[in-house]
């Protein structure tokens, strides 16, 4: 059978227990956007902004909190996602302690 035709299982939750913790891994890439597996622990992140491209993340397992560089804070639960508009910058919140799927698309 064609390789292409075949559907692939991935274990997200199983691969994010592997990254040390902030590291990402590429879980996929299309023509529409990517995917990052990223395993958070509580911490400090800086800020990030991503021009061009809506970020959508979705709490496999945990919970995680982004917060707006104007203060504003969002928590995520587990089995929730929020999407953050292109060119809004924001960072992870120091609580955050999830596993979670990132998918970068085209704005």
């Amino acid at each position: 059978m064609d390789k292409l035709m075949e559907i692939e299982v991935i274990d997200l939750i199983g691969r994010a227990g592997a990254l040390p913790p902030d590291r990402e891994e590429v879980a996929g890439a299309g023509l529409v956007g990517d995917l990052l597996l990223i395993r958070l622990e509580p911490g400090d992140y800086p800020i990030e902004c991503h021009d061009g491209r809506i970020e959508i993340i979705t709490a496999l397992r945990g919970n995680f909190g982004i917060a707006t560089e104007d203060g504003r804070l969002w928590s995520i639960g587990q089995g929730q996602c929020c999407r953050i508009p292109p060119g809004l910058r924001h960072c992870w919140t120091t609580d955050s302690d999830a596993t979670v799927l990132v998918a970068f698309i085209k704005a």
